[in-house]
C-alpha cells in the first residue's frame, strides 16, 4: 500500500470526502457514529456565512446609511406640520423706554416707560401652499431611502460572496496542504526503499540521490502549502470576524457546484435597483426646483407679553397670512431647474449602464462557470488517471521493472494534479457565486442550494 491511499487503493483525500458525505446520510450503526465524530468539528459554510453576516463592518456601514436615509424622511415629513417657537428677552436701556404696546394716544392714560423691557413671544406658523415642494421633498427622501436599502443589499451580497469564496479557497488550500504532506510521505518512503535497494546492490547510488531530491521537494511543497493555507484561513477569519486561531485546527468541507441550481432567470441586481431608485429621487428633485416658480403662503399667529422691570405686564395676540414670491433671482431658479433635469438625465443613463453591466456580468460569469465546471471535470479525471499511473509506477519499481525516475515523476504529477483539482473546484465556487450575484439572486438559501460537497 502506497502513502496517501486506503488499503483498496483509493486516494485518502477522496475517501475523506466520501466519509464526510456518508456522515450526512442517515444510516444506523456504529459506522455512522464514527463518521459523525470525525466531522463534528468541521467548519461548515453555513456557519461561516452566519458569522460574517453578524459581524462584518460592511453591513454596519450600510445599516448606518439606511438609518440616515430614514431620518431624512422624518425631517422632510416635518414640513407638513406647523411650527411653534417660544422666545423671551430682557433689555436694559440707557433712558426710559415704552414697555407696553401703544395702539392709540389717550392723554388720560399715558404709556408706561421703564429702562427695563421684558418681552415674551409664542409664535406658530404653517405653510399653507408651497407649490408642491414639501411633497416632492418627502418623495425624494423616500427614494433615497430605497436606494440606501439597495446599497445595504449590495453590501450583504459583498459579504456573502467574500466569505463564500474565502471559504472555498481555504478548503482548496487545505487539500493542497494535505496533498503536499502525502507527497512528502511518499518521498520519505521512496528514499527508504532506495536506500534498501542500494544496500542490496539492486540500484545505483544515483537512485538514492533522486529519491532524496523528491523527498526535499515534498518538504518544500509542505512549507509552501502550509503558508498559503494559513493566509487563506486568515482571510476567511477576517470575513467571519473571528481570530485566525479559532479556525486553525478546524477542518473545512470541500465544495462543488450544482449546475441545476444556478439555472434561473435574472432579477434586477442591487446595482440596477439602486440606480432605479436614484432616477426616481432625481425626478422628485426636479419637482422640488419647479416649485420655486410658485409663491409661498404662510399662516402665522403669535401671543406676545410685554412687561417692565417694575412688574407691569400686558399681553396681546396677532394673526395673519404672509405671501412671498421671489420676483427676480437673476436666473438662479432656471439654473437650479436645469441642473436638476440634467441630474435626472444622468441618473437615467446610469440606470441603463447598470442594466448593461448586469447583462454583461451574467454572460461573463456564466461562461466562466461553464469553463470552470469543464476544467474541474477534466482535472478530476486527470487526477484519477495520474494516481493510477502512480500506483503502476510504484508497483513496477518494487518489482524491479521500473526506475526511480519514473516513480518520482509519477508521484509528483499525481499530487500536483490533486492540488490543481482543488484550485479548480475553488474557481468553480467563485464563478458560481459571482454568477448568482450577477443574476441578482445571491442569498444564503441560494448558496445552500447551489453549492454542495465535492463529487
Amino acid at each position: 500500500m502506497r502513502p496517501g491511499t486506503t488499503r483498496h487503493g483509493t486516494p485518502r483525500w477522496l475517501a475523506t470526502l466520501l466519509l464526510a458525505a456518508a456522515a450526512a446520510a442517515p444510516s444506523p450503526g456504529a459506522g455512522q457514529d464514527a463518521a459523525e465524530a470525525a466531522v463534528a468539528d468541521t467548519l461548515t459554510l453555513d456557519e461561516a456565512i452566519e458569522s460574517a453576516l453578524a459581524t462584518h463592518p460592511l453591513l454596519d456601514r450600510a445599516s448606518a446609511a439606511s438609518d440616515i436615509a430614514e431620518a431624512d424622511i422624518g425631517s422632510a415629513r416635518a414640513d407638513w406640520f406647523p411650527s411653534l417657537s417660544l422666545s423671551g428677552t430682557t433689555v436694559r436701556f440707557a433712558e426710559p423706554m415704552v414697555v407696553a404696546p401703544l395702539h392709540a394716544f389717550d392723554p388720560t392714560m399715558p404709556p408706561v416707560f421703564d429702562r427695563t423691557l421684558i418681552q415674551g413671544r409664542a409664535e406658530a406658523s404653517y405653510r399653507v401652499f408651497d407649490g408642491g415642494a414639501r411633497g416632492a421633498r418627502v418623495e425624494a427622501a423616500r427614494w433615497a431611502s430605497d436606494a440606501a436599502g439597495a446599497e445595504a443589499r449590495s453590501a450583504r451580497e459583498d459579504v456573502l460572496a467574500g466569505v463564500t469564496i474565502a471559504y472555498a479557497r481555504a478548503a482548496a488550500a487545505s487539500i493542497r496542504h494535505e496533498a503536499a504532506r502525502e507527497r512528502e510521505a511518499a518521498g520519505v518512503e521512496g528514499k527508504r526503499q532506495a536506500d534498501r535497494l542500494l544496500e542490496q546492490g539492486a540500484v545505483a547510488e544515483v537512485e538514492t540521490v533522486r529519491a532524496e531530491a523528491e523527498r526535499l521537494a515534498g518538504v518544500a511543497a509542505v512549507a509552501t502549502a502550509a503558508s498559503f493555507e494559513a493566509v487563506a484561513r486568515q482571510d476567511l477569519a477576517r470575513w467571519m470576524g473571528v481570530e485566525p486561531a479559532a479556525l486553525a485546527d478546524r477542518p473545512l468541507r470541500a465544495m462543488g457546484v450544482d449546475p441545476e441550481a444556478i439555472r434561473g432567470d435574472a432579477v434586477p441586481s442591487a446595482e440596477v435597483e439602486r440606480a432605479a431608485h436614484r432616477v426616481r429621487q432625481a425626478e422628485a428633485s426636479v419637482d422640488i426646483e419647479r416649485a420655486g416658480r410658485l409663491p409661498n403662503l404662510d399662516a402665522q399667529a403669535a401671543l406676545l407679553e410685554f412687561g417692565s422691570g417694575e412688574g407691569s405686564f400686558q399681553g396681546e395676540w396677532q394673526a395673519g397670512l404672509a405671501l412671498s414670491f421671489p420676483a427676480f433671482t437673476g436666473g438662479a431658479r432656471s439654473a437650479a431647474i436645469d441642473r436638476a433635469r440634467a441630474t435626472a438625465r444622468g441618473a437615467a443613463a446610469e440606470l441603463e449602464i447598470a442594466r448593461l453591466r448586469q447583462a454583461s456580468a451574467i454572460d461573463r460569469e456564466r461562461a466562466s462557470l461553464v469553463a470552470a465546471i469543464a476544467n474541474a471535470a477534466a482535472l478530476r479525471e486527470r487526477s484519477e488517471a495520474l494516481f493510477e499511473v502512480m500506483d503502476i509506477a510504484f508497483l513496477a519499481y518494487e518489482q524491479g521493472a521500473g526506475t526511480q525516475r519514473e516513480r518520482t515523476d509519477a508521484s509528483a504529477d499525481a499530487y500536483e494534479a490533486r492540488a490543481a483539482l482543488a484550485d479548480a473546484v475553488a474557481e468553480q465556487v467563485r464563478a458560481a457565486v459571482e454568477l448568482g450575484r450577477a443574476l441578482g439572486v445571491l442569498t444564503p438559501d441560494w448558496i445552500s442550494r447551489a453549492l454542495g460537497p465535492t463529487p
